[in-house]
């Protein structure tokens, strides 16, 4: 009996060692799984401050080329006292006032360049295009620039071209270009957010012959819809800003736009 009793204590401790030794590694498994999902939370609110952060930016300042562009808000009054550099979307009046220049046969407009020479751009619209689909809308001569202006239709989406009246030479820009008030600049708007087909941010060229980029700079934020020229380092811009408490979640700024 007294060997028997020995055994079972003996088999007792081992048992009861086991078990200890288990709860042991059970709590270790515990506390280390608890601290990685705290870690985890803490990266994940880092990531939603730090993503924040980069989408919010572009409202307060952007880079805009080799400068720093800081973002304030305007008013619709300010803007409507700043000269417009606006078109007509009636074709017809477009290509009377510039006749000698560009005519429209059919599908087809014919440019007369500076040098005699002729191009041409050809509408494609028939049914079972959708892929190539591409029509062209003459807008007009751009002002203090050798650029004639096009409004681009694509089965989804659009764009603009320029066209060198000097070399026929085509610039495709995802905005109507604004010419700078020294003439010596074009930035390009484009407000993209809510559909997506389009760039949304500003594209910024030389105002030469031929047409040379600068740079562009992509919004995350905001998109600038029509620009409208201070003085040569600054705008104002009817713009589309994003605001999650919108109904639509978009809504309409007037932002003034100041580089140096």
């Amino acid at each position: 009996m007294k060997i028997q009793n020995f055994l079972m204590l003996v088999l007792l401790l081992i048992f009861t060692s086991c078990n200890s030794k288990k709860k042991e590694v059970i709590n270790e498994v515990n506390q280390l799984m608890v601290a990685e999902s705290e870690n985890s939370k803490d990266n994940k609110e880092e990531d939603v401050k730090t993503e924040n952060d980069e989408t919010a930016s572009d409202l307060k300042s952007f880079k805009f080329c080799d400068k720093t562009a800081y973002v304030t808000k305007s008013t619709k009054a300010e803007f409507e006292k700043l000269s417009s550099q606006s078109y007509s979307l009636d074709e017809t009046k477009n290509l009377e006032k510039e006749k000698d220049l560009v005519a429209r046969i059919g599908d087809s407009l014919i440019f007369k360049l500076a040098n005699e020479k002729m191009t041409y751009l050809v509408n494609n619209v028939g049914e079972g295009v959708e892929d190539e689909y591409i029509k062209f809308q003459f807008l007009g001569n751009l002002q203090h620039s050798r650029q004639m202006v096009l409004n681009i239709s694509f089965f989804e989406g659009g764009e603009y071209w320029m066209v060198d009246s000097s070399s026929g030479d085509t610039t495709r820009v995802f905005g109507y270009p604004v010419v700078s008030s020294d003439k010596t600049m074009m930035l390009v708007g484009s407000a993209g957010l809510e559909g997506g087909y389009i760039f949304n941010g500003f594209e910024l060229y030389n105002n030469s012959s031929p047409l040379t980029k600068i740079c562009s700079i992509e919004l995350y934020n905001w998109g600038p819809e029509e620009i409208r020229w201070i003085d040569n380092s600054s705008i104002i811009a009817k713009s589309t800003v994003f605001d999650k408490n919108a109904e639509s979640l978009f809504i309409t700024e007037y932002l003034k736009v100041s580089w140096q």
